[in-house]
C-alpha cells in the first residue's frame, strides 16, 4: 500500500517483499511518475489497482505491471481505460478487473466481476477478451495453473452463459458438479475474540472543535467518483470554533483500537451533508472510526452509537439516530444475512443523498478512505491532517 515507503527503500517495506520471495505481490500506486513507476515495478510489485485513467494504465502495463480495471461503487475507472484499450488497439493480455470496494447493493443490483465483463463489451471490446481478462489472465497473473480455462488437466470451474452480449449465466459448475441454485452455505461461527473491538470511551461535542488561527486552511476536496482527494487552500475568517457552512463540513478521526483519546480533525469539502452527521468504523487502513457532519453535537452523536453497537454506519440527523448498521464483527462486518444488509444499508443511503450527500459519492465507501494516508492528497487521521506529497501531518489552520 504505501508506495512512497517503497520508493525511499524503506528496509520495513523490503523485509515484507522477502516474505512474498516469487509470489505475485500487490501493488497499491496511485499517480507515481514514469521513473517512479519504473522504481515500483524494480522493487519487486506485480500488480496495481489503482490507474485511474487508460493512460496511467498504458504506461504502467509498459513497465510490465499488470493492471486491474477497478469498477466498485466509490472508484469506477472501467469506462476511460477501456475505451482507451479499444481505441488504441491495446493487447490485453495484462489485463485483469477488479472491484476495489462494492457494496452488497451494488453487487444485487449490477454484480460483480461478471457486471465489468458486461459493461467492457458494451464500450466496444471482444467478448473474448473481456472474458480472458475476467478468468484466465487472473489466473496467470497469480499463477493459479489449474484454474482459469475449460481444459484438459484444468478444474473444472466454469459457468454456461445464454449469449455474449446479456451474459445471463444458465448455469455454475465448481469443480465438475452442477452448483444447485438453493444450495446451503455452511458459514462457520464468528470466534468471539473478533466481536467487541471498538475500545473507546464516548465522546461529547467540545472533542470535535475547531480552532482557525491563521489565514489560509487546507481543506480536504472530496472528488466525484474517485477517492483521491484535492487540498484546497481556502480563507476562513479566525475563530475559536469553525462552524460548518456554505457546503464546508467538519471531518474526525478517532482511534478506536487502544482508547487514547486522539481525535484529529479537519474540513472537507464536496460532501454535502446538512443537518447530521454520518459515521463509520470502516475507515481505511487502520479502521478508526471516521464522521463528518456540520454539527458537533451530531458527529459526537453519531460516534457515540458507533461505540454502543460496537462497529457499523450510522446516520444521525438532528440530534438523532436516523438508522444504524451495526458491523459486530472486527467492526467491519455484518452477521445478518445480505438481504437485510442490503435493505438496511439501502435505506441510509437514501436518508444520505437525501439530507444533501453528492449522488456522485458513496456516502459510506467513499469516507471510508478518507483517512487512507497512501493515497494523495489529504487525509484525516487520529493525530490529524496527513498530507500526501510530504508524508508527513500538518495544521489545519
Amino acid at each position: 500500500m504505501d508506495a512512497p515507503a517503497v520508493l525511499e527503500g524503506d528496509p520495513r517495506m523490503f523485509a515484507k517483499f522477502a516474505l512474498f520471495e516469487n509470489r505475485t505481490i500487490d501493488g497499491h500506486a496511485p499517480y507515481l511518475s514514469n521513473k517512479q513507476l519504473s522504481a515500483y515495478k524494480m522493487a519487486g510489485v506485480d500488480t496495481d489497482h489503482e490507474a485511474a485513467t487508460f493512460a496511467y494504465a498504458l504506461e504502467e502495463v509498459r513497465r510490465g505491471i499488470h493492471v486491474h480495471i477497478r469498477e466498485g461503487s466509490a472508484a469506477r475507472n472501467l469506462e476511460d481505460i477501456v475505451r482507451g484499450i479499444v481505441a488504441e488497439k491495446i493487447d490485453t493480455e495484462h489485463f485483469s478487473f477488479c472491484t476495489d470496494d462494492k457494496h452488497i447493493e451494488d453487487i444485487l443490483r449490477e454484480g460483480h466481476i461478471g457486471y465489468n465483463v458486461k459493461k467492457a463489451v458494451s464500450l466496444g471490446l471482444s467478448p473474448v477478451k473481456a472474458i480472458k481478462m475476467a478468468t484466465i489472465n487472473t489466473a496467470k497473473c497469480y499463477g493459479l495453473k489449474q484454474v482459469g480455462a475449460i481444459s484438459p488437466g484444468y478444474q473444472a470451474d466454469f459457468v454456461i452463459l445464454d449469449d455474449l452480449q446479456d451474459f445471463h449465466i444458465r448455469a455454475v459448475y465448481f469443480k465438475g458438479k452442477k452448483v444447485e441454485e438453493k444450495g446451503q452455505v455452511h458459514v462457520p461461527k464468528c470466534p468471539s475474540h473478533l466481536r467487541h473491538t471498538i475500545h473507546l470511551d464516548p465522546v461529547k461535542k467540545e472533542d470535535f472543535l475547531l480552532p482557525i488561527r491563521k489565514r489560509i486552511t487546507h481543506v480536504i476536496g472530496m472528488e466525484a467518483h474517485q477517492i483521491t482527494t484535492s487540498n484546497l487552500p481556502v480563507a476562513f475568517a479566525k475563530t475559536e470554533n469553525f462552524e460548518p457552512k456554505d457546503g464546508f463540513l467538519k471531518i474526525a478521526a478517532v482511534e478506536r483500537h487502544k482508547n487514547t483519546g486522539k481525535i484529529g480533525v479537519a474540513i472537507a469539502k464536496g460532501y454535502g451533508i446538512r443537518n447530521g452527521a454520518i459515521a463509520s468504523s470502516v475507515s481505511h487502513d487502520s479502521h478508526n472510526i471516521i464522521v463528518i457532519g456540520d454539527s458537533d453535537a451530531d458527529m459526537a452523536r453519531a460516534v457515540n452509537e458507533i461505540i454502543r453497537v460496537q462497529g457499523g454506519y450510522t446516520v444521525v440527523e438532528g440530534g438523532k439516530v436516523f438508522e444504524t448498521l451495526p458491523l459486530p464483527i472486527m467492526g467491519l462486518m455484518s452477521d445478518a444475512g445480505f438481504d437485510k444488509v442490503d435493505h438496511l444499508l439501502q435505506k441510509m443511503k437514501d436518508k444520505a443523498y437525501e439530507m444533501g450527500v453528492s449522488r456522485e459519492l458513496d456516502p459510506f465507501i467513499t469516507l471510508s478512505f478518507m483517512a487512507l494516508t497512501v493515497i494523495p492528497t489529504l487525509r484525516i487521521t487520529p493525530r490529524g491532517l496527513f498530507l500526501f506529497d510530504e508524508k508527513g501531518l500538518r495544521p489545519v489552520s
